[in-house]
């Protein structure tokens, strides 16, 4: 059989009304992130799929396990408003993904969180998505970037693994170095 890897890369990303200041600058590090992904995919000859999420108080996925070379820009989707769901929003992504067929290939799931903000509206608790967290299998890499030490914190009590927690500047500089974090 002949080898085949297939990287799953998802990003779910807050767009509550706090994130209106840097939209324009996350529009351009999200487009610009898949334009790394396709040249790297098509560099390691290695299959990428993502799937993009956004949230506030509700989740919409905009993109779901697509061929990184076939994304089109966000930008006409990515609206602020409401308050920052980051739990549900995380658990609906990991839920949505872990349907993902694997039955043959060599498959990786990398998962980015990115809020300016803490939580402040799931209906999901803390334990449910530690626990969601803690169960996936190895082949999973889950992370979250966050404003503060107290969103930090607040992350590793969600289940965040500490070496997967970054904190970054809410402004728009600190938006491009979220870019190149990711």
């Amino acid at each position: 059989m002949i080898r085949n890897y297939i990287n799953h890369v998802v990003y779910c990303v807050d767009r509550s009304g706090s994130m209106r200041p840097l939209a324009a600058e996350v529009i351009k590090v999200l487009d610009s992130q898949v334009q790394h992904l396709a040249k790297r995919s098509r560099e390691l000859n290695q299959e990428t799929r993502t799937s993009i999420y956004l949230f506030s108080d509700r989740t919409e996925c905009l993109v779901y396990d697509t061929d990184v070379l076939r994304l089109p820009s966000i930008a006409a989707h990515y609206k602020t408003d409401g308050q920052t769901a980051l739990i549900d929003a995380t658990l609906k992504a990991i839920e949505d993904l872990e349907k993902t067929s694997t039955l043959y290939g060599d498959h990786s799931f990398l998962f980015f969180t990115v809020s300016d903000g803490e939580e402040n509206a799931s209906r999901n608790s803390a334990q449910t998505l530690a626990a969601k967290i803690k169960g996936l299998p190895e082949n999973w890499t889950v992370g979250i970037l966050v404003p503060n030490q107290n969103a930090s914190h607040e992350a590793k009590k969600f289940g965040f693994s500490s070496n997967n927690v970054q904190i970054w500047s809410t402004t728009n500089d600190g938006v491009r170095e979220v870019g190149e974090v990711l």
